[in-house]
């Protein structure tokens, strides 16, 4: 992977072909979420056009699935089990568990935006309500802080 943080707002990202075309092969659901997101500021060439249009011979629902679950346990026991809980940290348990819900719905690969796998994949009212408040808080704190304990761990757990 090529990554250039440029400043603190932007920063590049992207594949070499090689490894671009292994990673299509092995359905690896980073490169997939690269492929689909609406998030281009710049295409030069038809090569991210053809790999998108390859998905569908190459996507694996089995594969990406297990990767969404390994990263939701291994966050999970990373970032969540401490005396202290950062807001944003419940989303990198939260996203990967709602991109397997996704893959059971839905056999496509999953979309990097948050909303979209809350809109498709949270049927509960009081689950919406939580998440919503989640993010409301990690937007107040800009990601930084601890959650408060008592609130966080009773909607989630």
């Amino acid at each position: 992977m090529i990554e250039q943080p440029i400043n603190d707002d932007l920063d590049i990202s992207g594949w070499d072909l090689r490894k671009a075309l292994k990673l299509l092969w092995k359905s690896n659901p980073p490169l997939l979420e690269w492929l689909v997101s609406p998030i281009v500021y710049k295409e030069k060439f038809s090569i991210p056009g053809r790999l998108r249009r390859a998905i569908a011979e190459f996507y694996s629902p089995i594969s990406s699935y297990h990767h969404y679950l390994h990263m939701a346990q291994g966050n999970y026991r990373e970032f969540l089990r401490g005396d202290t809980v950062w807001i944003k940290k419940y989303f990198y348990v939260l996203r990967p568990l709602l991109a397997m819900k996704w893959i059971k719905r839905d056999p496509g690969p999953v979309p990097i935006e948050f909303l979209a796998l809350v809109d498709r994949c949270v049927d509960s009212a009081d689950l919406r309500r939580a998440i919503d408040d989640l993010l409301e808080r990690k937007k107040k704190r800009t990601g930084v802080g601890p959650a408060a304990q008592d609130h966080c761990h009773q909607r989630f757990h």
